[in-house]
């Protein structure tokens, strides 16, 4: 499967511009590794490395950090990044993935 970063409008990447930020080589590790098994296994990754949200929503979930990713015909795109603090994700970084995941499909 075939995964992308998501970019707006004005060329923000925010999960690309997150990962480049980092500078623990266990993280980037991390990160990197969620993204090859979504690569490989696309629709069928299930716990403990991601979990469904909800409305097409779902998290990778690497440590303490929770990258938010949807689907559209075969493509995974990474949507925005949480450092999770709480048992769950909050409800605004879930609307802010739809809304992204939105945009995404509409171009």
């Amino acid at each position: 499967m075939e995964v992308v970063f998501y970019e707006d409008l004005r060329g923000y990447r925010p999960v690309q511009e997150f990962i480049d930020q980092l500078t623990h080589k266990t993280e980037i590790n991390q990160i990197v590794a969620h993204v090859r098994e979504l690569r490989a296994q696309g629709y069928r990754l299930q716990r403990p490395m991601a979990a469904p949200l909800r409305g097409g929503i779902y998290e990778l979930r690497p440590g303490q950090n929770r990258i938010l990713y949807g689907f559209r015909e075969g493509v995974a795109v990474l949507l925005h990044v949480v450092r999770k603090k709480t048992m769950t994700t909050p409800s605004r970084d879930i609307d802010l993935a739809l809304r992204r995941l939105e945009q995404w499909r509409k171009r």
